[in-house]
């Protein structure tokens, strides 16, 4: 292959089989545009010997211990593409996603990232639903392009963080530097989201204590204590849902800890560059434009994902009332300063319009959806709005 535009880089530990299906996608996709490069995280389920016999044109990097998502370091130091494509063991991109990458870094010199739509795969006939995490400003680590050169001089992906956050602290990072990451409509990622490996007690420890420590160290000075309060009852109300109390309370304890001992090691972000990665004043933007369109003074909330304290802020910088959040897995409970309430009872404050509790560019998507049919007689708005690569619109610069 001639001189690839992209290296796609999978790390992976002991879930050989799940590979092995992806790469029957992602390698003919690749052919004639991009490398491919699997980092085994000292796998012993026979990964690295099935990879090097059945796909001789994988570059095959062999760890002799697991590193978490550092290993992500490694390949991109071996990577000869100024594009490095990021998936998963379980996740794919076609071949028109791997053609649009190099064409959205062009439309910027300051785009240092690139965030994929990443749709969980479905059976045939049902809709597809989105992977629910990221931000505006920060990509989904399952499905995401970075330039080479700025992921390895901003450090790269932190050690010690096994997995969960691991990409919050890289953009953070990039924020601080003067560039931005956006996320793209029409560049594609497919997530099976395969079980194997998945330990929910482990999941919500380490998200939990990757959050709390990730939030002690870049949240400017003034949002700090309330981002670790609003992580702390975020994952708690998680970890309920997923019977995983014992792994978040293992990782609260393991957060605190790390707060406790982290004197001097704060790198806090300028607010401003918090609110460009929270994707804040576009969603500001959206909310006055709708308010003025729709003529509302009074929404409800619907639901609480991720960054909804953001968007009440938002709410609140517009000057539209908010009487209700609902949420039914917290109804008859009181939520910052708000009262919360099942479907059944939203009309209680009588509001004018529903907007998206949640700044998860994949998760408005199904939340709006969701809200649409639980309200047809409601306008729905959704405070993220996603780049296009063939779109005129500029893509939105780093501050």
């Amino acid at each position: 292959m001639v001189s690839p535009t992209c290296s796609i880089i999978i790390p992976t530990y002991n879930r050989c089989r799940t590979l092995l299906t992806s790469l029957e996608t992602v390698v003919p996709a690749a052919e004639g545009l991009a490398e491919i490069i699997v980092a085994d995280n000292a796998s012993q389920d026979g990964t690295a010997e099935a990879v090097a016999s059945k796909y001789p044109q994988v570059r095959l990097i062999r760890l002799d211990q697991n590193v978490g998502c550092a290993a992500r370091n490694i390949a991109a130091e071996a990577a000869v593409a100024p594009y490095l494509v990021m998936l998963d063991d379980d996740s794919v991109i076609d071949r028109s996603g791997l053609q649009a990458i190099p064409a959205a870094f062009e439309r910027s010199s300051q785009l240092a990232a690139i965030g994929c739509l990443v749709l969980r795969q479905s059976p045939p006939g049902q809709t597809p639903i989105h992977e629910p995490g990221g931000l505006p400003g920060v990509f989904v680590g399952c499905g995401a392009a970075i330039r080479r050169h700025e992921l390895l001089a901003s450090g790269g992906y932190p050690e010690g963080y096994g997995y969960y956050g691991e990409e919050y602290d890289l953009c953070c990072r990039l924020w601080q530097r003067g560039r931005s990451v956006v996320w793209f409509d029409d560049i594609r990622v497919y997530h099976r989201r395969v079980g194997q490996g998945r330990d929910f007690d482990n999941m919500l420890r380490l998200l939990t204590r990757n959050n709390i420590r990730l939030w002690d160290c870049y949240a400017p000075e003034a949002r700090r204590r309330s981002l670790i309060e609003q992580t702390i009852e975020r994952c708690g109300r998680i970890a309920r849902t997923e019977d995983a109390i014992i792994g978040y309370e293992r990782g609260l304890a393991e957060g605190r800890r790390v707060v406790s001992q982290s004197v001097g090691r704060r790198r806090p972000m300028s607010d401003r560059q918090f609110r460009a990665m929270f994707g804040m004043d576009q969603a500001g933007q959206i909310l006055s434009q709708s308010a003025r369109q729709l003529g509302v003074k009074r929404v409800g909330l619907y639901s609480r994902g991720k960054g909804a304290e953001q968007v009440l802020e938002c709410l609140d910088e517009v000057g539209l009332e908010v009487p209700v959040v609902i949420d039914e897995s917290g109804a008859g409970q009181q939520w910052q300063g708000r009262p919360v309430v099942g479907a059944a009872e939203a009309g209680r404050g009588r509001p004018e319009a529903l907007v998206v509790g949640s700044l998860s560019p994949g998760a408005v998507r199904d939340l709006a959806a969701e809200a649409r049919g639980q309200f047809p007689y409601l306008p729905v708005i959704e405070c993220v709005k996603l780049a296009e690569v063939g779109a005129a619109e500029p893509v939105a610069a780093a501050v």
